[in-house]
């Protein structure tokens, strides 16, 4: 009879013993692994949910600065307009008065009343006075007899700028003008003249 000889058999140990609670320990491994994947769905979910909240908050607040600077822009926009447009008025008025000044400059001949009375632009009422009777004493027929139509002719010229620089409204129109006085405008210093002197009599 022939034998069978088998080959040895692994010694076994305390390991190699089946363990009853194995299936509870895969099923709790999967239990876990189930519970981490659940747990990284929830944190996605969460990142996904911060990221379109801070979306939305950027986006409202880009709004909310965009609406503020357009309000800002129209609010200034107003102020701007309204600028402008007295910038404008004005522009027209001066042009109308330079105009105006124009047309009184080229209708009336130029004449220095100040020159003729020996006085300056800006001087005082007492100043004009004071020059008045320095130039009377030294132009008056009676003080220089041998004078004649020179001094006929300078007395008249010196009376005249006399009336229209002591009078407020035809010394205001030679200042701007520095032109010869409208004869409307002389007609009244003449007027005032006169009455002031009425009633100092």
């Amino acid at each position: 009879t022939m034998t069978t000889h088998l080959p040895p058999q692994p010694r076994r140990t305390y390991f190699d013993i089946p363990n009853p609670f194995e299936p509870y320990t895969i099923i709790n491994q999967h239990i876990k692994a189930d519970l981490k994947d659940l747990q990284d769905n929830q944190n996605k979910q969460q990142q996904k949910q911060k990221k379109v909240q801070k979306a939305q908050k950027e986006r409202f607040s880009k709004t909310k600065k965009n609406q503020k600077d357009d309000s800002f822009c129209n609010k200034y926009f107003v102020y701007i307009m309204v600028a402008v447009f007295v910038a404008l008025v004005v522009v027209l008025m001066l042009m109308k008065m330079q105009e105006t000044d124009f047309s009184i400059s080229s209708k009336y001949a130029a004449k220095d009343y100040y020159g003729m009375l020996g006085a300056k632009k800006g001087d005082t009422t007492r100043a004009i006075k004071r020059a008045y009777r320095k130039a009377v004493v030294k132009w008056h027929p009676d003080r220089n007899p041998n004078c004649g139509e020179e001094c006929i002719k300078k007395m008249s010229d010196i009376n005249e700028a006399y009336m229209i620089l002591l009078n407020p409204e035809t010394r205001a129109f030679h200042d701007r003008h520095g032109t010869e006085v409208p004869d409307n405008l002389i007609k009244l210093a003449k007027e005032k003249s006169g009455s002031h002197r009425g009633a100092k009599d």
